[in-house]
């Protein structure tokens, strides 16, 4: 208990009576020249005071909170509190205490001079040592466990004045470690009942005295000691487990999962990517077929090899001499657990060009180009089917100039010729694909012509589009800028290549295609209005 004085400023020679509102003291001297002594209990509290003014123009009754610092009523903190610990094994930690003061946020202020520490429960055979720092007795304790027990810690604090704090505990428990397995596969397969060896482990080194139960799922085991030897029946994914116990406690239940594949996971197809037309391969699985097992094939288009289908893990593929294009081979692998599929696609035949752009505009086999001049001004571009690298081997080209290429895409310039009108060839281009069967060559040929130096004036109509089941479809070319219905001549059917179908005159501004017979997919419908190319697609359901 210690005395402290305080006084009262900015008065201004006004009456002020000052008294203690609440709070507890020991003493209170009466204001002499507005400074007044307290002694305050030593108990955690504040002391309030009450300042009443009078007089004019004075300032208005003020109330003053002091804080009172103690340690009773407190509570220390403890950091370090382990909370759990793995049993098995002894532990060493450190605890510390600290007392905060929440008048100003500080901590240990002089009125501590010690902690207690207890062990209240359990924490048999446990020992522990005590550090002072910072001048505060027992502020730091470090412990040492047993294998197995749990414990309840306790402290307070204890001011110079023998107060002391309320009581802080670290409660501290034990539990079993839940054991990792080791010894399982990453999978099975349908009908295997070849037994495995399973131990279970600890994560943490140097646990001593822990013992296991296996509990079966839908695989049987026999335990020898720890370790357990797990058949699987064939037929499901493995889901036994254990348990670990240690110091009369039991762990989480460790468990097995290990899934059930039909076949073997890398299990593919073996065979040729590209098979010649008339040509015979042999296509096969890469393992030997497994006992209880039947397995089928079958060929995607039928229409691309002689024999469609078979038995057995492997076929022969003898290659249809009409057919190009993908195909794709199917084994179903009927096993006890289910049918399994693998495939693989592969190519019949030579390969195809197939037109894409020129100019950003569908690519034709005779094309209108307006003739503006620069370097790589103009460029055409092809897309590739079965062809080997999935790339152009050559472009040949004649009446174009500062000629380079890509895969796919062929640059050019227009060669000048001063004697015509305009002043430009047309060039003509040659694109060579190959695959183990050949090679194959698309010829196109791009004009120059002013009049396709209007891009999207014309444009095209057709319906019904797309088209399910009529044999006719409505043809018609319009000005857009003046909304008129053009005459024209002739109107190509092309396929979804670029091949032309036919050619039909009309000589009409509304005209008819004939498309009975077509079979579904996708064809183009084209015209040439005073020299500009205009095209449309259309479907067929």
């Amino acid at each position: 208990m210690q005395e402290y004085t305080f006084t009262v400023n900015g008065l201004n020679g006004c009456t002020a009576t000052i008294s203690v509102a609440s709070g507890s003291t020991s003493s209170f001297d009466q204001p002499t020249n507005n400074s007044f002594t307290i002694a305050a209990q030593d108990v955690p509290q504040k002391i309030v005071i009450q300042v009443t003014v009078t007089g004019v123009d004075c300032p208005s009754n003020k109330t003053f909170e002091i804080p009172v610092l103690s340690v009773q009523g407190l509570q220390p903190e403890i950091s370090g509190c382990p909370g759990t610990l793995v049993a098995g094994k002894s532990h060493e930690f450190d605890l510390d205490a600290t007392l905060l003061y929440p008048h100003n946020g500080s901590s240990d202020p002089d009125e501590v001079e010690k902690y207690i520490w207890t062990i209240e429960s359990g924490g048999l055979n446990w020992t522990y040592s005590l550090n002072m720092v910072n001048g505060i007795f027992n502020k730091s304790a470090h412990f040492n466990t047993n294998d197995c027990d749990g414990a309840v810690i306790a402290v307070y604090g204890i001011s110079h004045c023998n107060r002391i704090s309320s009581i802080r505990r670290c409660t501290i428990q034990r539990y079993a470690e839940t054991p990792y397995i080791t010894g399982q596969p990453a999978y099975v397969i349908c009908s295997d009942v070849d037994a495995m060896v399973l131990t279970p482990n600890q994560t943490t080194a140097g646990l001593n005295g822990y013992t296991y139960t296996w509990t079966d799922g839908d695989w049987s085991s026999i335990t020898v000691g720890n370790i357990a030897i797990i058949t699987p029946n064939g037929t499901s994914p493995g889901n036994n487990s254990v348990t670990s116990h240690a110091c009369g406690l039991n762990s989480v239940a460790a468990s097995i999962n290990i899934p059930l594949y039909l076949i073997e996971p890398d299990t593919k197809v073996l065979g040729d990517n590209f098979v010649c037309n008339n040509e015979t391969r042999e296509f096969k699985l890469d393992i030997v077929q497994q006992p209880e097992t039947v397995t089928t094939w079958s060929v995607t288009p039928s229409n691309a090899v002689v024999t469609a289908s078979g038995n057995g893990e492997s076929a022969m593929l003898a290659a249809s001499n009409t057919y190009s294009g993908f195909a794709t081979i199917t084994f179903d692998i009927l096993t006890e657990c289910g049918l399994a599929q693998r495939s693989k696609e592969f190519y019949v035949g030579l390969p195809k060009i197939v037109p894409k752009k020129i100019n950003g505009e569908p690519l034709q086999t005779m094309n209108w180009i307006c003739p503006n001049a620069g370097l790589g001004s103009h460029w055409l571009t092809v897309d590739l089917v079965g062809d080997e690298d999935n790339c152009v081997d050559d472009w040949d080209a004649s009446g174009a100039g500062n000629v380079y290429t890509n895969c796919n895409e062929f640059d050019f310039t227009l060669l000048s010729d001063p004697y015509s009108n305009p002043p430009y060839f047309c060039v003509f281009v040659t694109v060579t694909a190959s695959n183990r069967c050949g090679s194959v060559n698309s010829s196109f040929i791009i004009c120059p012509s002013n009049n396709a130096c209007r891009p999207g004036r014309y444009e095209m109509k057709i319906w019904p589009n797309p088209v399910h089941a009529s044999a006719f479809v409505k043809v018609e070319v319009t000005d857009p800028l003046t909304n008129e219905l053009l005459e024209i001549e002739e109107i190509s059917l092309l396929d979804h290549n670029g091949n032309l179908m036919g050619i039909q005159t009309v000589h009409s501004k509304q005209s008819e295609i004939n498309i009975a017979g077509l079979q579904p997919g996708i064809y183009f419908v084209s015209t040439v209005y005073e020299g500009i190319l205009v095209i449309e697609q259309l479907i067929i359901k």
